[in-house]
């Protein structure tokens, strides 16, 4: 499925700001772009960004509360882990009592010994309403490499920048759809668009979800001037993402049969046509060879500016559609049977396992 954008971006797109005016103006972007928290005038609230995303303030516990869901969480997974080991799940009731026994004793001990809360900085109305004010002109986000650290972005440039990675400025492109990655779809509202997802899933035995993907960007203040940002698309809860997890199994699985035939060309011709990697530990063992035989090589690296992005999504489905063939005919089997957490090649695929051919896996 492309990449769409629907149409309303443009209620967005109608920020203004008086960065200029700001000690903390970048030069180079003429907006605000810094991690310097001193830009909340604020005392309490600089002091509590300081802490970064991840800090949680701490607040009074509620043992009852917590017991109950701690009962409910621990009913759901005895009852999943039967059905996972096909057995009644009253043969996991005593761990069950023994686990809850146990918290039970740890919360009263806990309760008695507890210690005298402050009261959190965002209870206060006041404070609140101050970062609610701050959240109309800026927008608070992590930064790339530190991502305790959070930096402050002027909204208007936010969205202006997020515009311009998407490509949907109004006359600023003048690459044709068919070349873009992101096309926005202006005839089809966000439910229609969300149903036609839903009717594809289910037709295709897939599971669906109910939302769409949202774009957003952080800066990378390592890099001077501040002129890069890092694009993250957020799919927790995407209407495709259950295909999404169906199709990086199937191609994990088609990756490691291409890995078979880089194996055998090397073998033949002793030239490895297979490059990617699932970490950097073979990195190191080539390194640690070519240091042990004392071959001297020149070795470099380097580095894709918006690689993925700008890959026109027509050329990327016709290269990935030759991948894909190339793999079922080297494996000589007809189907791939998909699994909770993985994916297998087969010839008979068992009725109650969803498996897809060749031509349905290019087709998703």
């Amino acid at each position: 499925m492309d990449s769409v954008i629907t149409d309303d971006w443009k209620e967005d797109n109608c920020y203004t700001c008086n960065c200029s005016k700001s000690a903390f103006c970048d030069p180079h972007y003429g907006h605000i772009v810094t991690g310097n928290m001193k830009v909340i005038e604020h005392s309490q609230l600089r002091k509590l960004m300081c802490y970064g995303p991840g800090f949680r303030e701490s607040q009074k516990v509620r043992w009852p509360a917590f017991l109950k869901d701690l009962k409910s969480s621990l009913k759901s997974c005895v009852n999943k882990w039967a059905e996972r080991e096909k057995v009644d799940n009253q043969v996991l009731l005593e761990w069950y009592n023994n686990v809850v026994q146990d918290v039970s004793k740890a919360v009263t001990r806990l309760s008695k010994n507890r210690k005298k809360t402050k009261k959190m900085t965002l209870s206060s109305p006041v404070i609140s309403k101050i970062l609610e004010d701050l959240q109309k002109e800026f927008v608070f986000v992590p930064t790339d490499k530190a991502s305790n650290n959070i930096a402050v972005v002027c909204k208007k440039f936010y969205v202006e920048q997020s515009m311009k990675e998407l490509d949907i400025f109004l006359n600023s492109s003048k690459k044709k759809d068919a070349d873009k990655t992101y096309v926005p779809v202006v005839n089809e509202s966000l439910s229609s668009l969300l149903s036609r997802h839903s009717r594809f899933m289910k037709a295709n035995s897939i599971e669906d979800a109910k939302d769409l993907p949202f774009l957003y960007w952080i800066p990378k203040m390592h890099k001077k001037p501040y002129s890069k940002q890092r694009y993250i698309a957020a799919s927790a809860r995407c209407s495709t993402k259950p295909l999404s997890a169906i199709l990086t199994k199937c191609l994990k699985l088609i990756e490691g049969q291409h890995r078979i035939i880089g194996k055998r060309y090397f073998t033949n011709h002793g030239i490895n046509p297979m490059w990617i990697i699932d970490n950097s530990t073979a990195v190191h063992s080539m390194i640690a060879d070519l240091n042990r035989k004392k071959q001297v090589r020149n070795i470099r690296t380097y580095d894709f500016s918006t690689l993925y992005t700008s890959i026109p999504h027509k050329q990327l489905k016709t290269q990935l559609s030759l991948v894909i063939k190339d793999a079922f005919k080297a494996s000589n089997k007809s189907y791939i049977s998909v699994y909770k957490n993985d994916a297998k090649w087969t010839d008979s695929p068992r009725k109650t396992t969803l498996a897809l051919d060749c031509e349905k896996v290019v087709t998703c």
